[in-house]
Order: structure tokens, then C-alpha cells, then sequence
């Protein structure tokens, strides 16, 4: 507990003074103004109130509150950073001075000399980092001199004074050079940074103008679907009309006989009428369910599987009668309970259907049937619609759900790829399609209803 206090405390010293949003460089220079502040300085005043003259002391008390100075300053705002920076050279450069006449150069005031360079020119930028360690420098010249005249007595040899003039030198040139290949680098940076971003923005637009294509592009192929599947419901309903419209004509034509033979009586006029508002009634009938199926489904819901299979059979009955397919059903003892668009799925087991049923006419099949499978996974229900027309060709199969591919002369090679998005968009899932020993398998798994969607 203390030593992550301990840590916290320090972690605070660092970073005090620091706005949350400042750029990575300010932030570096808070940190080494911080730790100056508070670690480094201390030290150094340490070691030369322990070590020097009390004449001296005068000098390390102004260094003392010069930084208790900058200290404040920078707890007013990042901003006054370069002000700060200024006050911290200072204090650093009375420090060095105060060093060169106490003899600190022989212990602390000689390695705390040597990151004068580095400070400076890390602080500021490189010209006038430059001046502060050339005002340092001359200062080591001057008391190099004085010491030469014999006007102040040092505990050192003057000649250490030309050995660390030398060093400092070096290393001014070197931390100089080494900063102006940083900026070098650093413009390179912003420069190739700068035509990132100009190249983002651009391939940014280009996506968003690719997005909308997209869009429009399944807005048409919507269409298409839909009006594909107008006409096959069209095609339905014409069917499902034709046996009522056959019966009202045949009534019609019986009542006109008895008419013209005259042994027509009002009892069996009756009984026509009743049989006539039958079919008529069922004709009704067929056009309610049409439009309940063709009607948009705005909201998901729960609906169940079973009953839905059945409705989209229901509305095509009649065709498959007509074409003499036969439709097995393999159900469970209770429905399945599938979250989506139920209409949407209809239209998809339509499109299924259809497209087995041309199979079945291509090949000639003799005696088509489609069987309808439901079967229960532990984390999922599975709608399986199979046919016996012998499958689909190898080289093809992995193509039909792409839009426009068709292997018919008159087909638009929408239906199966708007089913494939159906699925996708409403039930989070997709459309699988296999082979089997008799003919193409279809294969459409739904998740378990959530306890929410339940609700």
C-alpha cells in the first residue's frame, strides 16, 4: 500500500502541470521540467550547501526560489512553458557557475554541467539552445582566465576547466547535429503524415461514393426481385382462380340449359347461387392471402416456423398441382419458434420452390416431389427443402447465389441472391445448398428465439 502511494506521488509530480491534451513534445518537456524540479535540483543543493563556502549559499538560495518559481508558473498553464523553460535554464546556468567558483565540478556540479547541452536545446530549439550553452561556455573561458590571473583560487586544477570546455563542445555539436536530423525527420514525418491524411480523405470519399453505388445497386436489384415475384404471383394467382372460374362456368352453363329445356326451377337456382358465392368466396379468400403476403413486414417478431411453411405452400398449391409435384412434409411434433420477417421467409421458400420446379421441368423429372424437412439442433432450428431432379452441376453450384447468374435462358438470376440477403438482413443467417444422392438440397438454419424477443 505505501510503496503504490509512494509511486502514485511521484507519478503526480511528473505529470503536474500537464494539460490533458497536450502534444506529445509538451508533455516530454513537462516531465523533464518536473523531475528537474523535484529530484534533480534537490540533490544539487545538497551536495553544495554540504560541500561550499557559506558565502555561496546566497547564490544556491536565489537558484532555490528561481525554481520554486517555475514550479508555480507552470501550475498556471502548458502555456507558459517557453517562459518556464527560460527560468529553468537560468537556474541551471547559476547553478553551473556556482559550481565552477565552489568546487562542485570535482563531485555533483560536474555531472549535473554535462546535461546542460541536452536541456537547452531539448527546451528550446536549436539556436537558442546554441546561445544558452555558448553563454555557459564563455563562462567556463572567463573563469578559466580569472584563475589563470590569479584574481580567484579554486580546490582544482584550472586545466579541467579546458578538458570539460572540450567535452561540452563535443557534445553540444553532437546533441545539435542529432537534433536537426530529429527536425529533418520530423518534417518528413508531418509531410508523408499530411498526404496520409490528404489520401484518407480521399479514399474515404471514394468508399462512401463505392457505398452508395452499392446501395443503389441492391435498391435495383430489389426490384427486379420484386418484380419477378409479382410475376410469379400473378402466375399463382391465375392458377388458384382457374378451378373456381371452371366451377362458376360450369353452373352458369347448367343454368342456361334448364333454362332452354324448360326444367328449370327455383330450388336449383338457389343452390347454384349458394355454390357460386362458395368459389367466389374462395377466390376472395386467395386474394387476401396474396396480399398479406406480399404486404412489407416493418417490424421483426416471433412467429412460428411450421405455420409458415405451410402458408408459402398454401400459396402456390395450386401450381404445384398443376405441374403434378408432390410435397411431403417431415415436421416436428411442435413447431419451432424463429425471430425475423415472416413474410420475407415465405418469399424465400417461394423462390426455393420455384426454382426446383423448373428443375424438375428441365429434366423431366417423372415423378417430381419436394420434401420439406424441420428439424431441431441444440442452438439452432433447420428448414431443409429438398428436391429428385438430380441435383445441380458441380461447376455451378458454388455460383447461384451471385446476382445475375442463371443457368436459364429466360432467367434474371436474382431470386436466389435476394434470398441469400433475406436471410442475412432478417434472420441473421444464411442459405446453404448441397447435393444429395436424388437431387439439390437446401438447407436454412435460424438461432433459438432470446428470452427478449420472446417477450
Amino acid at each position: 500500500m505505501f510503496l503504490r502511494k509512494l509511486h502514485h506521488f511521484f507519478t503526480s509530480l511528473l505529470y503536474s502541470g500537464q494539460l490533458l491534451d497536450s502534444e506529445a513534445l509538451t508533455t516530454k518537456k513537462v516531465q523533464l521540467i518536473n523531475f528537474i524540479s523535484f529530484f534533480a535540483l534537490p540533490l544539487f543543493l545538497l551536495f553544495t550547501f554540504v560541500n561550499s563556502a557559506f558565502e555561496y549559499h546566497v547564490i544556491n538560495g536565489v537558484i532555490f526560489v528561481l525554481f520554486i518559481y517555475l514550479f508555480w508558473k507552470l501550475r498556471q498553464g502548458v502555456g507558459h512553458i517557453d517562459h518556464v523553460s527560460n527560468v529553468l535554464l537560468l537556474g541551471m546556468y547559476l547553478s553551473h557557475v556556482g559550481a565552477l567558483f565552489q568546487g562542485g565540478i570535482l563531485n555533483s556540479g560536474f555531472l549535473w554541467m554535462f546535461f546542460f547541452p541536452l536541456f537547452s536545446i531539448f527546451l528550446k530549439n536549436s539556436t537558442t539552445g546554441l546561445r544558452w550553452v555558448g553563454l555557459l561556455l564563455g563562462s567556463i573561458v572567463v573563469v578559466y582566465v580569472l584563475i589563470a590571473l590569479g584574481v580567484v583560487e579554486v580546490p582544482y586544477d584550472k586545466n579541467y576547466l579546458i578538458f570539460m570546455l572540450l567535452v561540452l563542445s563535443i557534445e553540444t555539436l553532437y546533441v545539435h547535429f542529432s537534433n536537426g536530423v530529429q527536425v529533418l525527420f520530423e518534417g518528413k514525418l508531418h509531410a508523408t503524415n499530411e498526404k496520409l491524411k490528404q489520401f484518407n480523405h480521399q479514399l474515404s470519399s471514394k468508399v462512401a461514393q463505392e457505398v452508395a453505388r452499392n446501395r443503389e445497386k441492391d435498391s435495383l436489384l430489389s426490384q427486379q426481385s420484386k418484380m419477378a415475384a409479382m410475376g410469379e404471383m400473378m402466375a399463382n394467382i391465375t392458377h388458384q382462380w382457374k378451378q373456381p372460374l371452371g366451377t362458376i362456368g360450369i353452373i352458369v352453363q347448367n343454368i342456361q340449359l334448364s333454362d332452354t329445356l324448360g326444367t328449370l326451377d327455383m330450388s336449383e337456382v338457389s343452390e347454384s347461387m349458394q355454390e357460386i358465392n362458395n368459389q367466389i368466396t374462395l377466390m376472395n379468400q386467395t386474394i387476401r392471402d396474396f396480399t398479406q403476403f406480399v404486404k412489407p413486414s416493418r417490424e421483426k417478431r416471433v412467429f412460428e416456423l411450421q405455420k409458415a411453411v405451410d402458408d408459402a405452400l398454401h400459396l402456390i398449391s395450386a401450381t404445384l398441382y398443376a405441374k403434378n409435384i408432390a410435397v411431403q412434409r417431415d415436421y416436428l411434433e411442435q413447431s419451432p419458434l424463429v425471430f425475423g420477417h415472416e413474410n420475407e421467409l415465405k418469399h424465400v421458400i417461394i423462390n426455393i420452390i420455384n426454382n426446383a420446379k423448373e428443375a424438375f421441368a428441365e429434366k423431366a423429372v417423372e415423378k417430381p416431389v419436394l420434401t420439406l424437412h424441420i428439424l431441431q439442433h441444440p442452438n439452432a432450428h433447420e428448414l431443409r427443402i429438398q428436391d429428385n431432379a438430380q441435383g445441380i452441376p458441380a461447376h455451378v453450384i458454388d455460383r447461384i447465389f451471385e446476382p445475375f447468374f442463371t443457368t436459364k435462358s429466360d432467367g434474371t438470376g436474382l431470386g436466389l441472391y435476394m434470398s441469400q440477403k433475406i436471410i442475412q438482413e432478417s434472420f441473421g443467417s444464411m442459405i446453404t445448398i448441397r447435393n444429395t444422392h436424388e437431387g439439390a438440397q437446401f438447407s436454412i438454419l435460424f438461432p433459438l428465439c432470446t428470452t427478449q424477443e420472446l417477450s
